[in-house]
């Protein structure tokens, strides 16, 4: 269901999606106990791009008002919000974290995994190896 808003680039609200033929194929309006109300709307990057969808739904027929709409779509702006945060946040990691050049952890990861790795060897009496490859000269050639 949630993929026809994707698709479709719109919100969908529907009263009773068991009366929807839009819904036929779905096995959520089946069954026992079938999702009548439904309402999703489209989450969208900055660039306007439809990458997911905020859904809810319920067992129970119903409405949902102008402020409702207003909320849920206030909702899929602060999800959107917070996925491009988390990107932003991980990208940033990276960066701080490995060389440019190679895509390979900085001397900074590096101690850190050492100092880790050591540790785990006072604990657990554990072997460590450690291996360090040294190439002069080799951004220079790049």
């Amino acid at each position: 269901m949630c993929r026809l808003v994707v698709d479709g680039e719109q919100r969908i609200v529907c009263q009773d999606a068991t009366q929807e033929s839009r819904f036929s194929y779905s096995s959520f309006v089946g069954g026992d106990e079938p999702v009548r109300f439904y309402a999703s709307t489209p989450v969208r990057a900055a660039d306007g791009s439809v990458i997911g969808s905020l859904c809810t739904w319920d067992t129970t027929s119903r409405e949902l008002s102008k402020d409702g709409i207003a909320r849920l779509d206030d909702l899929a702006e602060q999800v959107a919000t917070l996925l491009e945060l988390r990107q932003a946040a991980s990208e940033l990691g990276h960066a701080a974290s490995h060389d440019p050049l190679t895509g390979v952890l900085n001397r900074t990861m590096l101690d850190d995994r050492l100092a880790h790795a050591f540790a785990r060897r006072m604990r657990r009496g554990c072997e460590v190896l450690v291996i360090v490859i040294d190439l002069d000269g080799f951004k220079d050639h790049q």
